[in-house]
């Protein structure tokens, strides 16, 4: 398999990779983010900005593997390796968006016990 060949390919698992994420927290966290935001419209800004995070951040994490100088990389491994790369991007990405949102819902729970009856 040529070069251009397994990097396409593996560009396209992390893109394939990413959407399904997409599509499978979708409806969670929007539902979370109307919550929290308080309106749909503002939940909407934020579940695209979400979505856009999760299919760039790995995308770009992807495009930066470079195999070593005069290196000979199996296919195989090759497309493993850049593959890796764009599954430790989704993750990045799926723990950062839960630290942030977790911390809003943590704070929007002590303000809203503090309020007054």
């Amino acid at each position: 398999m040529s070069d251009p060949t397994m990097f396409g390919l593996g560009i396209g698992m992390t893109l394939l990779f990413s959407f399904g994420v997409v599509l499978y927290l979708r409806r969670h966290l929007k539902a979370i983010l109307i919550d929290l935001c308080g309106s749909s419209e503002r939940a909407a800004f934020w579940c695209a900005f979400a979505n856009a995070t999760l299919v760039l951040l790995p995308l770009i994490v992807t495009l930066d593997y470079r195999p070593g100088e005069g290196e000979k990389v199996a296919s195989l491994w090759g497309l493993v390796a850049i593959a890796d790369r764009g599954i430790a991007g989704v993750t990045a990405a799926v723990i950062a968006i839960g630290i942030v949102v977790g911390s809003f819902i943590a704070r929007s729970r002590v303000i809203t016990a503090a309020a007054p009856k």
